[in-house]
């Protein structure tokens, strides 16, 4: 019994030993252009990461200065920027090969809400679907994509203003 206790410890061991190598020499930065086309594309606006980091407890991904841009029909400024985002992810869900998200936390944050004439918000052109344009699910403050998880910011703004004419 005593020598299956050592065996297992022993391979213990081992795994945190290799988990930790592998923690240290993986780049998340290599994969940056990768993730912000993904991003810009599942959010049909242009994105720009800064410096990422994997965190390992709890499992993180973690991004410095992100920024989402503003849909050109409602102004020139970002849509959101923020000092940090930190998401967490599942652990099971990574290892059967899918990510699910814990998680969202935004240190920092700045959002500008814009309401255009026509009575659209700048984020109901948000995702895909939307195709650039307000969808009546997204205007009327549908919040499915934030269900699967928690969302929160720290120290934060946001401000909201009216378009009467272009931007």
């Amino acid at each position: 019994m005593k020598k299956i206790a050592v065996v297992v410890g022993v391979i213990a061991g081992i795994l945190v030993i290799v988990l930790a190598i592998a923690w240290f020499l993986f780049d998340v930065n290599h994969y940056r252009g990768t993730i912000q086309a993904q991003l810009e594309q599942q959010l049909g606006r242009k994105v720009t990461l800064g410096r990422m980091q994997l965190g390992l407890l709890p499992l993180r991904f973690q991004v410095a200065d992100p920024v989402i841009a503003e849909d050109p029909r409602f102004g020139s400024a970002n849509f959101l920027r923020a000092e940090n985002l930190n998401v967490q992810v599942s652990l099971p869900s990574l290892i059967r090969g899918s990510i699910q998200v814990n998680s969202v936390a935004l240190r920092r944050p700045t959002v500008e809400l814009v309401k255009n004439k026509d009575g659209a918000w700048n984020f109901s052109t948000l995702g895909p679907s939307s195709g650039g344009a307000p969808t009546n699910a997204s205007a009327a403050g549908d919040t499915s994509m934030c269900a699967r998880g928690s969302s929160r910011s720290t120290a934060g703004r946001c401000a909201s203003s009216r378009r009467n004419g272009s931007p």
